[in-house]
């Protein structure tokens, strides 16, 4: 089932409202950017579901998730949702994990 753009900032903003109410993330003002979060290599995990469906999260980001009719479309909507996540964590001042850095060998 699909969602609107409202409902999903909606749900975003909910589920990092109830991880901020788990964890007691302290707020942080932070110089970087959206985009700075956006360049950075977030793992996503990616489940095909028995009804055809493509599930998509980011486990760094507590909520960040969603699912699509394709792999295509699951990586398109994790991207959205990526962005709608940080944006909210962003205005919320909450510290958002980044990836750590791969070592080269």
């Amino acid at each position: 089932m699909q969602r609107g753009k409202a409902a999903k900032i909606a749900f975003c903003r909910d589920t990092i409202y109830r991880v901020r109410m788990k964890v007691k993330p302290m707020k942080t003002k932070t110089n970087k950017t959206l985009d700075y979060y956006l360049s950075l290599p977030y793992t996503i995990e990616l489940t095909p579901d028995e009804d055809g469906y493509w599930f998509a999260e980011i486990p760094l980001l507590p909520g960040c998730m969603t699912q699509g009719r394709s792999r295509a479309e699951a990586l398109e909507m994790i991207d959205e949702a990526k962005t709608l996540w940080l944006e909210t964590a962003i205005e919320a001042g909450i510290t958002i994990p980044e990836p750590a850095e791969l070592k080269s060998a």
